[in-house]
């Protein structure tokens, strides 16, 4: 569980390294908001893509805009 009980589930690679997690955003509609999370070679974190740039990432079929890296 998450910060006040909230359901959280954490995907990982075989580094061991937190690659998503997905937050249950609304109980009624079964909603997640996910967070990606980026490294570099020296296993660095780089990127994290927050759930509002996740959003707007998918319904841009996953192109990159501008806006959306201002929001990264």
């Amino acid at each position: 569980m998450g910060q006040h009980d909230e359901l959280v589930i954490k995907y990982s690679d075989k580094a061991g390294r937190t690659i998503a997690s997905q937050r249950l955003a609304d109980v009624g509609s079964q909603s997640y908001e996910t967070t990606y999370y980026l490294y570099d070679e020296l296993d660095r974190l780089v990127f994290t893509i927050s759930p509002k740039a996740t959003e707007k990432l998918e319904n841009s079929n996953w192109t990159f805009t501008p806006s959306i890296i201002s929001n990264l």
